[in-house]
């Protein structure tokens, strides 16, 4: 059951510089005149850049090849390297690379545009019903008393406040949250939403429960 959202994050669509396109609508025309030619990297199955991916490719109707690495870094470093033509990356980590222009960021994948890539579009703008967030959190076993789940859920709230915490946070990308939310917050939105994303490998999410009285 659910305790705290402690952080919040997005990420950004990147393409290697010679993947061919330079918007989305350019990358789904490209798709779908080579099906299944286009390749995406994650940092392995079910993992939140697989789910970008997946949500992407229900949403359009194109297909992609997925291609599972076993962590983020192997997977980026193949993006890097050409070896797949896109990934759905933490914008602090393609940042630099999009500054150099060795990758193109195409659309953020949450719902407000980041300064630091300016001109970047919100990938709801060009692809209506997208939106994927990665967030970082405290659970607890069923049956948890509610009256431990408040203090727990304060006590977090109270710690992510404090400016060393805070500034570690922002400088690994994460949005500090710090509050408790239930089966219809952010944990259920979030599963709301790739719900498509689940269905094209036969995923079912657990739901979500609330804490004993």
């Amino acid at each position: 059951m659910p305790v705290s959202i402690i952080t919040n994050n997005y990420s950004v669509l990147a393409v290697h510089s010679k993947a061919g396109a330079d918007s989305v609508a350019s990358l789904i025309a490209l798709a779908r005149a080579n099906p299944d030619k286009l390749n995406y990297a994650s940092a392995g199955s079910g993992t939140s850049p697989h789910l970008a991916g997946e949500l992407f490719m229900s949403l359009t109707g194109v297909r992609l090849t997925h291609v599972p690495y076993k962590g983020a870094g192997p997977g980026f470093a193949a993006l890097l390297g050409g070896e797949v033509d896109m990934m759905f990356v933490d914008v602090y980590i393609a940042l630099p690379h999009v500054r150099a222009g060795k990758l193109r960021a195409l659309a953020l994948s949450g719902g407000r545009r980041d300064p630091l890539l300016s001109g970047v579009p919100v990938m709801a703008e060009v692809l209506p019903g997208f939106e994927f967030q990665v967030w970082q959190g405290m659970i607890a076993p069923v049956g948890t008393p509610a009256v431990v789940v408040s203090r727990v859920s304060a006590a977090v709230a109270e710690v992510v406040k404090q400016p060393e915490v805070a500034k570690r946070l922002a400088d690994t990308g994460w949005r500090r949250w710090g509050g408790r939310r239930g089966r219809r917050g952010r944990g259920g939105i979030e599963v709301s939403r790739c719900r498509p994303a689940y269905g094209r490998f036969r995923y079912r999410p657990p739901p979500l429960q609330e804490p004993s009285r």
